[in-house]
């Protein structure tokens, strides 16, 4: 827990829930318990204090006219303390989806280890392997983004 508070970025932080990072830091060994304490019981009664739900909207633009509101897209700001659960929470279910091996070999999008190279690379070796054995091998590529005008 001390580990995942010390290193959280301060400067991307927003404070809502009078809660500055830098705060946190410092009393980051005095809180740990009461933190391990609240997210445990949240896992294990399926909820989330309400008062940490509460986030601040900021619209960042993306590109095209400033005037034309299509070009923004909203980000959460959440309180400091949901970055903490976030990160716990993450590094939990991973070594429990890693440990029972839940993701297939082939999932390269946010694992460790891989890379878009690693994955084009297997593409590349089963087209390779199917033309060896003289097979017909298709692929379909889609881009499922919304387009906006």
């Amino acid at each position: 827990m001390q580990k995942v508070i010390s290193n959280l970025a301060a400067e991307k932080a927003v404070p809502i829930v009078d809660i500055l990072i830098k705060y946190l830091k410092l009393a980051g060994t005095t809180i740990s318990k009461f933190l391990a304490d609240l997210f445990n019981t949240s896992i294990l009664d399926s909820e989330y204090p309400d008062d940490l739900k509460i986030a601040q909207i900021i619209p960042i633009h993306r590109s095209g006219s400033i005037e034309c509101c299509s070009n923004y897209r909203p980000i959460s700001i959440l309180p400091a303390i949901n970055k903490v659960f976030e990160k716990l929470l993450y590094s939990r279910l991973y070594s429990y989806i890693e440990t029972n091996e839940l993701l297939s070999p082939s999932q390269y999008g946010f694992r460790e280890g891989t890379s878009t190279e690693l994955a084009i690379n297997e593409i590349y070796n089963y087209y390779l392997h199917n033309l060896d054995q003289g097979l017909v091998t298709c692929s379909m590529f889609l881009d499922l983004s919304i387009c906006c005008s």
